[in-house]
């Protein structure tokens, strides 16, 4: 039997232009800081930057507020310094939680990455402070999944588009 594309191929072109903006955001964050590496923090921080996509909408319906994530997330982030010009790599727990999203998107029986696997991939991959301020709101992984099975089963609210 073949194997779903989602395990074959690379996860850069399987990502939706929302997840590819939430990366491109999480570099920029890491840059910004100063980091060596692009951690899971940094993806999170991005979602939230980005404001859209199906895993943003997930943790909206889930009740949480955006602003006091990314406030969440600015407790837990070095202090801003002018950017590097090089873009940082992903650490091993970013790579972790990027193969998790790949899992996450096999299991669901999509043929695309997109934000809602990158943020089960966050709280189902993560034992660092992503999953930590997640946890701290609230979201857990049954919660989140049972959102994204629901939010994908009906049709989108007005302005949100399908990946």
């Amino acid at each position: 039997m073949l194997r779903s594309r989602v395990l074959r191929w690379p996860i850069e072109r399987l990502l939706t232009k929302h997840a590819q903006r939430v990366l491109d955001l999480a570099a920029e964050e890491a840059s910004r800081e100063h980091a060596e590496r692009v951690a899971p923090q940094h993806i999170l921080l991005g979602l939230v930057k980005n404001r859209s996509g199906v895993g943003v909408h997930c943790l909206v319906e889930l009740g949480i507020d955006l602003d006091a994530l990314g406030s969440e997330l600015a407790d837990v982030r070095h202090v801003d310094r002018p950017a590097m010009n090089a873009r940082p790599a992903f650490d091993d727990r970013t790579e972790a939680v990027l193969q998790q999203a790949r899992l996450q998107a096999h299991a669901l029986r999509h043929r695309y990455i997109g934000t809602e696997h990158l943020m089960l991939g966050l709280v189902e991959g993560d034992q660092g402070r992503a999953s930590d301020v997640l946890t701290r709101l609230g979201v857990t992984y049954s919660s989140l999944r049972d959102q994204v099975v629901n939010t994908l089963r009906n049709p989108p609210p007005p302005g949100w588009a399908r990946p």
